[in-house]
């Protein structure tokens, strides 16, 4: 969890932080987390963040105006299919 805040607020300051950003982790939040970031998400307990993520990604109501960060290929297809921009994370 302290490494997925730690990215988020890296996330926050870099040339991407103009935009709502999003974090998408497997799993839940550890069960006494003092602090969820609001920029990360959970994909909760039996499913995937690649599951949460396309769901995103088709849920978005301006996809040429999303950036997807994924090495995944399913991630990367989501994307392009939805016209959004995808850079190799």
């Amino acid at each position: 969890h302290r490494q997925g805040v730690a990215l988020a607020r890296l996330i926050e300051r870099s040339r991407f932080a103009s935009g709502p950003i999003t974090l998408v982790c497997d799993g839940t939040p550890p069960p006494m987390a003092a602090f969820i970031h609001p920029s990360i998400r959970y994909s909760g307990p039996g499913r995937s963040a690649d599951d949460l993520i396309e769901d995103l990604i088709a849920d978005y109501s301006a996809p040429r105006r999303l950036t997807v960060a994924s090495s995944d290929r399913r991630i990367i297809a989501a994307a392009k299919r939805r016209g959004a921009t995808s850079l190799d994370a």
